[in-house]
């Protein structure tokens, strides 16, 4: 009975200790995707900003 005991213990303690993985993971993915989403329309307003098409026609 000691060894089944002990052996819950274990299980309970793995279960919490996934609970709380798969939750940091949750949140570090949200994090990241969020990130990456500002980056890339920042990096694409910034892009568009600077660009600017020539439009005088080259005289030879």
């Amino acid at each position: 009975q000691r060894h089944q005991g002990s052996l819950d213990n274990l299980y309970d303690s793995v279960s919490s200790q996934r609970g709380v993985t798969s939750r940091t993971y949750r949140t570090m993915d949200v994090l990241l995707s969020l990130f990456l989403l500002a980056w890339h329309i920042l990096g694409t307003i910034w892009v568009l900003s600077i660009w600017r098409p020539k439009f005088k026609a080259m005289l030879h």
